[in-house]
C-alpha cells in the first residue's frame, strides 16, 4: 500500500513548465488563456476564453484524458459578447501530479 502511495505523489514527476506544456498544448483553435496558476499542493487554476461552449467541454475531456492531471473539473461556463463577437469565459480546476508534498505525521521537535 505505501509503495502504491509513493508511486501516485511521484510520478510522473514533473516540473512547472511541463504543467504548462500540457495546459497550453491541449487548447482548442479559438480558444485562448488567460490565467493559469498553479502552486505545489495545491490546485491548478485555468481560465480561458473561446467563442464556442462545445469548444470548453473539449478542452476539459482532453486535459482529463492526462496521465500529469487529476480531478479536472469546470467550475462554470458564461456566455457572453464583445463588439458582437460570442464569447464564453470559463475556469477550471485540476490537481497536477506529483512531485507532491507528503503530511509529515508526528510532532516537530
Amino acid at each position: 500500500p505505501q509503495a502504491t502511495q509513493f508511486e501516485t505523489a511521484f510520478k510522473p514527476a514533473q516540473q512547472p513548465s511541463d504543467v504548462l506544456k500540457v495546459v497550453s498544448g491541449l487548447i482548442p483553435k479559438n480558444t485562448w488563456l488567460t490565467s493559469v496558476v498553479f502552486e505545489r499542493g495545491k490546485l491548478l487554476q485555468i481560465r480561458g476564453t473561446t467563442q464556442k461552449p462545445q469548444l470548453v467541454s473539449a478542452y476539459a475531456s482532453s486535459l482529463s484524458e492526462q496521465k500529469r492531471l487529476r480531478d479536472v473539473r469546470l467550475v462554470f461556463v458564461n456566455s457572453g459578447d464583445i463588439d458582437g463577437t460570442p464569447t464564453v469565459p470559463f475556469p477550471l480546476t485540476a490537481f497536477p501530479v506529483g512531485p507532491l508534498p507528503l503530511l509529515q505525521t508526528g510532532k516537530k521537535k
